[in-house]
């Protein structure tokens, strides 16, 4: 029968040692440290970008403002411009309208003063034909 030795090989036992610390080298260099390398960029990459995001919705935000700013101030500006305009032509309106008015009073005026002067004159006319007719009369009375 075949006896089974159960102490160990140095030989064997050093080798299987050398083969795990080639192993062990091979996957810490080629495999972990890469992989913790590139999680650790990824990690940096996300933070940068989460830090740039931050810092856009600021951005954001601070532009939001100031555009409602200038559009309050627009708003406000279109406002006032509108009432000026409106009061300019309220204005322009208020003095044509009183030209207007002048014009239209003096030509009424004018009529009037003609009507008044056409009435003195067919006053005195009317006042003068008695005096005709009381002359036509007489004068044809008297031819005959």
């Amino acid at each position: 029968m075949a006896t089974l030795e159960l102490v160990p090989n140095i030989y064997m036992v050093v080798c299987q040692i050398l083969i795990f610390l080639v192993v062990l080298f091979v996957v810490k260099n080629f495999f972990l440290d890469p992989f913790g390398k590139l999680q650790d960029a990824k990690a940096q990459v996300t933070t940068d970008l989460l830090s740039e995001v931050e810092k856009l919705e600021k951005q954001t935000q601070k532009n939001i403002v100031e555009i409602e700013d200038r559009l309050k101030k627009c708003t406000q500006k279109s406002i006032a411009r509108a009432q000026e305009i409106r009061a300019k032509s309220q204005k322009q309106a208020e003095q044509m309208l009183a030209e207007q008015r002048t014009k239209s009073e003096k030509k009424i005026k004018e009529f009037k003063d003609e009507l008044t002067s056409i009435k003195l004159e067919q006053m005195d006319t009317i006042d003068k034909y008695p005096q005709l007719i009381a002359k036509d009369v007489l004068a044809g009375f008297s031819k005959r």
